[in-house]
């Protein structure tokens, strides 16, 4: 659970403004661990430097630890109104540890990115890749990254200034054994012809041109989340 900075303002929402959350200088980050079997009081606390987190990758134990990995953004909804564009987002990792309260933080690559995804057959379970979408001057999603975050080793492609790149999703491979056995879709805006369509790629190489294109009747600006729903469920 995070309890962090940016925090609901019951006057500015009684006065009318459109989006009354505000970044506090004063109220402190922490994140909460809740067992898998426990309750609301059984919530153990760790405080955290100031920080805002839209989207988790993933989160799993370590022994003592949660290993928590997530597209950080250093504050949220102080200066700019209009949404995440106070400081780059990073992807970055914590180290919670719920017996002794103390943590560790590091930063698993420093280019900007979000929307993160995994293979989520490994939600809650140690994973070896994740997938984001990269994020370039004015919050324009320009690059499809996949990070090996046991090797740190990133895979980025970028086709600026034609391609703007959605939330990328992985899709495991009928029969996969290996955790990056699939393929990764993500709708992406053409800025030439103002169209849109669904890329398909080789997870194992995703710096190869798309395996598929489907073309999209419709102009979709990039922002909006990805899923994808396998045929019978």
């Amino acid at each position: 659970m995070f309890d962090l900075p940016t925090v609901f303002n019951l006057e500015a929402a009684m006065s009318g403004q459109g989006l009354p959350y505000f970044w506090d200088h004063d109220y402190p980050a922490r994140i909460g661990l809740l067992p898998r079997e426990g309750n609301g009081d059984d919530v153990k606390w760790i405080d955290v430097d100031p920080c805002y987190l839209f989207h988790p990758m993933n989160a799993y134990d370590d022994g003592d630890e949660v290993v928590l990995d997530a597209a950080r953004h250093s504050k949220m909804f102080d200066k700019e109104r209009r949404g995440p564009s106070e400081g780059p987002p990073t992807l970055d990792r914590w180290r919670l540890n719920a017996v002794t309260g103390t943590h560790t933080h590091e930063r698993i690559d420093d280019r900007p990115q979000e929307f993160p995804r995994i293979n989520e057959s490994f939600v809650g379970l140690r994973n070896q890749f994740g997938y984001t979408a990269g994020i370039a001057a004015g919050f324009k999603q320009d690059t499809l990254i996949k990070v090996n975050l046991d090797s740190r080793k990133v895979e980025a492609r970028n086709d600026t200034a034609r391609y703007g790149y959605g939330e990328p999703v992985f899709i495991p491979r009928e029969g996969a054994t290996a955790e990056d056995d699939g393929y990764v879709m993500a709708l992406r805006l053409d800025t030439e012809t103002q169209t849109s369509d669904l890329a398909i790629f080789n997870a194992q190489s995703i710096t190869e041109d798309p395996i598929a294109v489907v073309h999209v009747p419709a102009r979709i600006p990039n922002g909006f989340h990805g899923n994808w729903i396998p045929d019978g469920q």
